[in-house]
């Protein structure tokens, strides 16, 4: 596979990377400037061929979440490249410590989960509906541990 700053070179526009901020043996993620906006993209490795990802579903949930205030903006996605490239959101890293004085972290986390379980599945993603001819809730426990894993917003979910 090629490397990630040849891979860089065919997103159309203009990319500049910078730092590093997470790799595994899946993907490697990366902060970045795409046409001026501050932002982050995501390199699927090798060994993203070998699992069942979807990222064309991934995009697709992402932008029908959108209006929840805490998905990121897809600004650039290539599934067949293995590339994504998402608007930086600037936060805080939660803390959950029973001794600091930022309580409302975890009632937040609780809240925005809640939000992302109670909206129908999209049309066009490729979950199915159920027998009662709705669609069932978009994600499971797991699926919006998945969600977050796969967005790169890391450590705020056990």
């Amino acid at each position: 596979m090629r490397s990630v700053l040849e891979r860089i070179e065919s997103v159309p526009g203009n990319c500049t990377l910078g730092k590093e901020i997470s790799a595994s043996p899946i993907t490697k993620i990366y902060l970045c400037v795409f046409n001026n906006i501050k932002s982050i993209i995501r390199f699927d490795l090798e060994a993203a061929s070998y699992l069942a990802l979807d990222r064309l579903n991934e995009v697709s949930i992402l932008q029908s979440i959108n209006h929840l205030g805490f998905a990121p903006e897809i600004l650039y996605s290539d599934a067949e490249a293995g590339i994504s490239i998402w608007k930086y959101i600037a936060g805080t890293e939660p803390n959950f410590s029973q001794n600091e004085s930022n309580q409302n972290s975890l009632y937040d986390l609780g809240s925005s989960l809640r939000s992302l379980h109670c909206i129908p599945t999209p049309k066009n993603t490729k979950r199915g509906a159920s027998a009662a001819g709705r669609s069932p809730p978009l994600f499971s426990k797991a699926a919006a541990t998945w969600i977050f894993l796969a967005t790169g917003i890391v450590g705020i979910i056990a």
